[in-house]
């Protein structure tokens, strides 16, 4: 097992770059975490999924790391492929809750630690997530659909269906479905226009 020193991690339940960190987020500083080197398609799940991982690996890696100050946090490790580094944070039931990217230098030095770990694991669900969003239109995504489905008022979901298609729909399940989709799809028109159109209709409400 190697080790890393001097890390700062901010983890989430999506990984954001440094360089969208915000002043807001919880950071931790450890003095020391655990390293291994995995495959790409482990990173990959891992990253993009719901997981649950075997005992055998959180008895590996606890006691693994340790944060400075008070701030007590457990099973955390860093994995990394060829090309990227990213630290994991799991429950004590093995579930991975949060992950974090790394520092640019950080990260080189993860790169270089060579022990290799082979995890056993299962996918629960698929979590949405995108890599190539930046933090803000990832988060106003899911706030987008996040409100679509809550919608229960027919002609709410007609309405905006009609001001984003300029196109009148009877079947409400299936405009909700085509609207996610558009904006899981990264649409900017549908976006911007649903992020204005619901923006209003909030205030009014309010």
């Amino acid at each position: 097992m190697s080790k890393i020193y001097d890390v700062l991690l901010n983890f989430n339940k999506y990984p954001y770059e440094f360089y969208e960190w915000e002043k807001n987020d919880k950071i931790y500083h450890f003095k020391y975490i655990a390293v291994y080197s995995v495959s790409n398609d482990l990173l990959k799940d891992f990253i993009n999924n719901h997981v649950i991982v075997d005992t055998d690996f959180l008895e590996k890696i606890k006691g693994t790391s340790k944060i400075y100050g008070d701030n007590k946090i457990n099973n955390c490790v860093i994995l990394h492929d060829d090309k990227r580094a990213i630290a994991f944070l799991f429950n004590e039931k093995g579930m991975l809750k949060k992950r974090s990217m790394m520092l640019f230098d950080e990260e080189l030095d993860a790169l270089k630690c060579s022990d290799e770990i082979n995890i056993k694991y299962n996918i629960i669900k698929k979590l949405y997530y995108d890599e190539a969003l930046t933090r803000n239109e990832f988060l106003l995504i899911n706030k987008l659909i996040r409100y679509i489905k809550k919608i229960n008022d027919k002609d709410e979901i007609k309405y905006l269906y009609f001001e984003c298609f300029d196109e009148v729909v009877n079947n409400v399940v299936k405009a909700k479905k085509n609207m996610m989709k558009k904006i899981k799809n990264n649409n900017k028109k549908i976006i911007d226009k649903l992020n204005i159109i619901i923006n209003e209709l909030n205030k009014k409400i309010v």
